[in-house]
């Protein structure tokens, strides 16, 4: 590869990670927004301006900090709703426990 295909190549790679970061981020903010949680709404305002200049190192330092706070926060929040992890008797599937009855009504 010549040096302006592989400058091009790095250029596409570094943007594919903005890309994601930033599906990511919307994500958690989607999720905010749906469940009241300001915090999470407003993830941005939590990242001390690392945004302002697109400057990965700069923002891992920050992600560093709020990642495991946001995902406890949504943890917390979604155990609350029972909505992620609902409790053993409710996950259970209404035909398969029916089935289940049938089977040991047989035996």
């Amino acid at each position: 590869m010549n040096s302006d295909a592989e400058g091009s190549l790095s250029d596409i790679k570094a943007e594919a990670v903005w890309d994601v970061f930033f599906t990511r981020l919307s994500g958690i903010q989607e999720y905010g927004y749906h469940a009241g949680i300001e915090d999470l709404m407003w993830a941005t305002d939590q990242l001390n301006g690392a945004l302002l200049v697109f400057d990965w190192e700069s923002l891992r330092y920050e992600l560093e900090s709020k990642v495991s706070e946001w995902t406890e926060v949504i943890i917390r929040h979604a155990k609350s709703e029972d909505a992620f992890f609902p409790s053993f008797q409710e996950s259970v599937d209404p035909e398969e426990e029916a089935y289940t009855q049938f089977r040991e009504r047989l035996t």
